[in-house]
């Protein structure tokens, strides 16, 4: 299954230095995700802001996680799931 859609969520992140970030775990609707593991990071650009794209992992989904560099604030923009983990 899978779903868009643009949602601010709070992240908590270590910046371990080196231009790293891991994103520890995330709270989307009062209940908190664990990252297993991040896939891919990306930079983007809309208009003249900077975005950076997070396509991790926990247990049973994955996510594309969104930070606006100008207002700080973290998005969910995608999350796709096994249907069997939803309970259908």
């Amino acid at each position: 299954m899978y779903d868009s859609m643009h949602t601010k969520i709070s992240v908590v992140a270590d910046f371990p230095g080196g231009g790293k970030v891991e994103i520890k775990h995330f709270t989307w609707e009062g209940k908190k995700y664990e990252v297993e593991k991040t896939h891919l990071i990306t930079k983007a650009h809309r208009g003249r802001e900077t975005v950076w794209l997070f396509h991790i992992s926990t247990q049973n989904a994955a996510f594309k996680l969104r930070l606006d560099t100008d207002s700080l604030i973290w998005y969910l923009e995608e999350l796709t799931w096994d249907k069997e983990v939803d309970g259908e």
